[in-house]
């Protein structure tokens, strides 16, 4: 898909509805997963002898979890409803579901270091030198090159309520972890799955205190914009 229709067909079709689409489109290449790792680490064949579906949000330690849990990456960025295609409906609802969330402000900056540092892919390098080089700082970044439409440019920066919601909006997952509690949360991850395993910092992006990127309206800039998943999943900036 050429460049210039690739965005035109992010800015009418709403994320969610992509990801169904994604879904479908894809369906030969996850079945595939389900029964082997790709060449570039993928699989989803750990899921179903598990029976469960890690919904991977970005820049929330789920390299570090995938790694620990299943000895590859999984499926990747997809979301609850594409894993619903994927797998079918009666077979997600049989599944154990989770996901790790992050407070929407350190989880801005660390994307944005991420990015900043190159990513993990030529597609990441590329979007970071033609959409972040032309700010000259993070406070630059957020109050001139941040709207409700560039949040879906790439996917570091979707909200994360987008991945763990059904088609009618409703959070569709049974386990919800938190970066903040990342450790604690993944040994009941593991107790629940019955796997003994130690998560190790895959990925990391240092960066120091989140809060010191920020000034008031920069701050309120990002609480407009991830109001969702800040009401969601009960974050505050100083939490």
């Amino acid at each position: 898909m050429q460049g210039w229709l690739k965005e035109a067909y992010g800015k009418i079709v709403p994320f969610g509805v992509r990801q169904d689409i994604k879904g479908y489109t894809r369906r030969r290449q996850y079945k595939t997963l389900r029964s082997q790792v790709s060449i570039d680490g993928y699989s989803l064949k750990p899921y179903d002898d598990l029976h469960c579906i890690f919904i991977h949000i970005p820049k929330t330690a789920g390299i570090s979890v995938c790694q620990a849990l299943f000895g590859c990456l999984g499926g990747g960025h997809l979301t609850a409803r594409t894993y619903q295609v994927i797998f079918g409906v009666e077979c997600y609802k049989n599944y154990f579901k989770f996901a790790f969330v992050r407070n929407p402000w350190d989880r801005l900056v660390s994307a944005y270091v991420f990015l900043k540092k190159g990513g993990l892919t030529e597609q990441d390098k590329a979007w970071a030198h033609e959409y972040l080089d032309k700010f000259d700082s993070f406070q630059d970044f957020i109050m001139q090159g941040l709207t409700s439409a560039d949040i879906y440019r790439i996917l570091h920066f979707i909200p994360q309520w987008e991945y763990v919601v059904d088609k009618n909006g409703k959070v569709d997952v049974d386990f919800i972890g938190r970066f903040e509690t990342l450790e604690n949360d993944f040994e009941i991850l593991g107790n629940r799955l019955g796997v003994s395993t130690n998560l190790l910092k895959i990925n990391h992006s240092r960066k120091g205190d989140y809060r010191s990127y920020y000034n008031d309206a920069s701050a309120e800039v990002v609480a407009k914009l991830y109001s969702r998943d800040i009401e969601l999943f009960g974050y505050s900036f100083d939490h």
